[in-house]
């Protein structure tokens, strides 16, 4: 069964709002300041969540799938069961994305050495600093990377996929910005940050995602957007909470981590989807599940360089 053309997180959020309008669950006149910040001569933004309120969703999230399993239990008790099982097997993981996800895992950061050493709150804060200046070095040419591949992309929808990536990075509050304020926060100064030289390792992950940006569509959306971005938001949910029970940091010096858990889930989603709509081949699919194998080692070299230099304390 083809999956109808993805709608984007923006499209969503303006039909949920416009309906609960309409329904008169926001009242005439009643303030949406709980959903949007306003900034003066700039516009309105959606409101960043804080680390609690993150909690508490996940919390509901959590108490809601219980109760979906529960009245789907009971559901396959019906007599149109055996139709909706056909249905929704239509629905399931293909073998291809099944092959993606296992290379992904294979290699996933969120189980470095260096993340279990932060995850165990073992970092000092020059040490989670040296990571930020790190990190700003590879993340601040993300939207670069993904420009080169918009202006390679014929498909319109995954051209839009991309363009709104850029501009989420770029416009309003950059995300690097968020990144420089935790640095801030860690001791380390803006320019500081900017100029940090790279380790070689992180090197070594640019240098990649230059390269990979200037491959075949199919082969860079893969390793970009699948083998790389689909991570983050495994890799900060298991750093986020440490931040603020081991560290100490505030939910404004974390908030570039807050973001990112969400954001980068509908786009590793919206990732996946790509490749396996472009990816239409054996040969195809082939190439795209290397560039994933790739992308996961290039990501788990630089966090093992972290571990080598700030931790072990090695000469690289």
């Amino acid at each position: 069964m083809r999956r109808g053309r993805p709608r984007y997180l923006g499209d969503s959020v303006y039909g949920a709002l416009r309906q609960a309008i309409l329904d008169r669950t926001f009242d005439p006149g009643e303030p949406l300041d709980h959903l949007v910040r306003v900034v003066p001569k700039k516009g309105a933004f959606v409101r960043s969540l804080s680390h609690d309120e993150i909690r508490d969703l996940y919390q509901v999230r959590e108490e809601l799938e219980a109760l979906a399993a529960g009245r789907q239990h009971e559901a396959l008790a019906s007599p149109r069961a055996d139709a909706r099982q056909t249905e929704e097997a239509g629905m399931a993981d293909s073998p291809f994305r099944t092959k993606l996800q296992a290379a992904v895992n294979a290699r996933h950061s969120r189980l470095n050495p260096f993340t279990d050493k932060w995850v165990r709150g073992e970092l000092t804060r020059a040490q989670l600093g040296s990571w930020a200046a790190q990190h700003y070095q590879y993340v601040s040419q993300f939207p670069r990377w993904c420009a080169t591949v918009y202006g390679r992309c014929t498909d319109p929808d995954a051209r839009d996929f991309l363009l709104e990536n850029i501009i989420e990075e770029e416009s309003g509050t950059k995300h690097v910005d968020l990144l420089i304020r935790f640095a801030e926060a860690c001791g380390v100064a803006r320019a500081e940050v900017e100029s940090r030289q790279q380790l070689p390792t992180t090197r070594g992950l640019t240098a990649w995602c230059f390269e990979m940006s200037h491959q075949p569509f199919h082969v860079a959306a893969a390793g970009l957007l699948v083998g790389l971005e689909s991570q983050v938001p495994g890799i900060y949910q298991r750093n986020l909470p440490p931040l603020k029970t081991h560290y100490g940091f505030t939910d404004r010096e974390v908030e570039f981590f807050a973001i990112h858990i969400e954001a980068d889930e509908v786009h590793g989603e919206r990732g996946y989807q790509i490749v396996e709509r472009h990816c239409t081949t054996g040969a195809l699919q082939a190439d795209a599940v290397d560039a994933v194998r790739q992308a996961t080692e290039m990501r788990w070299q630089y966090m093992t360089g972290l571990y080598r230099a700030y931790v072990a304390k090695e000469e690289l």
